[in-house]
């Protein structure tokens, strides 16, 4: 997958509104970019959903793959809702 390099992808300043929920979000946001042959993007994938639902309050994230895409083509560091 990385033929055994490190990656390392920057994450999100924001406020922190719920954290529950972020581990897994991070882990579907992986999971889509591997499936989809994406492994450079599965980090980043993964980082950016996960800082999204640091946003929402609750276990649960309504968010789609349009609200990732969005964050990663703004590539801003600060997060507003």
């Amino acid at each position: 997958m990385f033929d055994g390099e490190i990656k390392r992808v920057d994450g999100y300043e924001l406020e922190v509104i719920d954290r529950i929920g972020a581990g897994d979000a991070f882990a579907a946001g992986a999971i889509y970019g591997f499936l989809n042959g994406l492994p450079d993007l599965s980090l980043r994938y993964g980082i950016a959903l996960a800082a999204l639902k640091h946003t929402i309050f609750g276990d649960q994230s309504y968010l789609n793959k349009k609200d990732v895409e969005r964050l990663l083509a703004a590539g801003v560091a600060d997060i507003q809702r």
